[in-house]
């Protein structure tokens, strides 16, 4: 039997970013790749767990994923640096989020011991383009993939009342509170948010909330990773004008795009690569509340329509089914 490949990540529950991306991949792998998994996040609440993981590391000959966030991809790749380097040589990067060559950025050690990784897989190829402008040539990409659950045609949307929604953190720094003044802006749309409010914010925003008759909140979402699809699909325009800088690939616009939804998003951090403006959604080119209004005001249904069925076009490219070929040829 083959030896088994370990691979280091977070796992859920809960559900998020890092765990989905490693639950969808090590599911999809699993079939073809024999794994051991090794559920990193439970390593940060006993340290000695991480010693334990590093001195097998150590002991193996490798490959090994290594698929954390910031903090754990650097202590692990500096630990297996330290203990294996020729493992390091065989082993596999799936880089989580959009922030990695603003991270390494003047760590020489770190950079010197990512540039041995057999392959480094990041989410686009605009992250891909940075860290090869900074020297490296293991470099591929594999998107914030999700399985093929695409709708089978849009939803057409209403002459009356577009149905807008917010599917994210609920705060400023995600923009709420320019969709609130949106919102009293066009009385026609419904507007509706899930998510978990962030505390020194939930006053405010319930009581926005409740003073605007288009909006709703609904909580946080209870997914199944199947019925967010189906709930997605219900609405005309999912909103996100992030203002945070290093929001990376938010994975709600990739399953935005399975479920045919167009979306109208910030120009902030890879927004840009993700949606494209006037095909599957709109950029603001200013991220204001005027700005904002002004897209919704503008977009007539057939022209929602469009970016919808322009969404569902594109989410081929995000689907994970196509793509596991590279990182399957680097672990057989």
């Amino acid at each position: 039997m083959k030896k088994k490949i370990y691979y280091f990540g977070g796992f859920p529950p809960p559900y998020g970013g890092v765990t989905i991306k490693n639950k969808l991949l090590t599911d999809a792998l699993a079939p073809s790749i024999p794994l051991a998994l090794r559920d990193t996040r439970k390593a940060k609440r006993n340290p000695l767990r991480l010693v334990a993981q590093s001195l097998r590391l150590a002991a193996g000959k490798g490959p090994f994923v290594i698929a954390n966030s910031k903090s754990g991809r650097r202590k692990l790749t500096m630990l297996l640096a330290r203990l294996n380097p020729k493992a390091l040589e065989k082993s596999l990067l799936i880089v989580m989020g959009g922030s990695i060559a603003e991270d390494i950025a003047g760590d020489d050690g770190y950079i010197r011991a990512l540039k041995r990784y057999r392959r480094i897989f990041v989410e686009l190829e605009a992250m891909a383009h940075k860290l090869r402008s900074m020297g490296f040539e293991n470099i591929s990409v594999y998107p914030n993939c999700r399985k093929d659950n695409r709708v089978k045609e849009i939803r057409k949307t209403p002459e009356n009342g577009v149905k807008c929604l917010f599917f994210s953190l609920i705060c400023k720094e995600k923009g709420v509170d320019n969709i609130l003044e949106a919102a009293r802006a066009c009385p026609g749309h419904s507007f509706t948010f899930y998510g978990d409010i962030q505390e020194d914010y939930r006053q405010e925003f319930l009581a926005q909330v409740e003073a605007l008759p288009n909006c709703v909140y609904r909580g946080v979402f209870a997914s199944d990773g199947v019925n967010v699809y189906s709930e997605l699909h219900s609405y005309d325009l999912l909103l996100l004008p992030t203002r945070y800088a290093t929001e990376g690939i938010p994975g709600v616009l990739i399953e935005a795009k399975i479920a045919a939804l167009a979306a109208i998003v910030s120009d902030v951090s890879y927004n840009r690569y993700l949606i494209q403006s006037g095909v599957s959604g709109l950029v603001l080119q200013e991220n204001t509340a005027q700005a904002l209004t002004q897209a919704l005001q503008s977009l007539t249904p057939q022209a929602i329509d469009s970016l919808k069925q322009g969404a569902l076009q594109s989410a081929q490219s995000y689907l994970i089914e196509n793509n596991l070929r590279e990182i399957q040829s680097y672990l057989r």
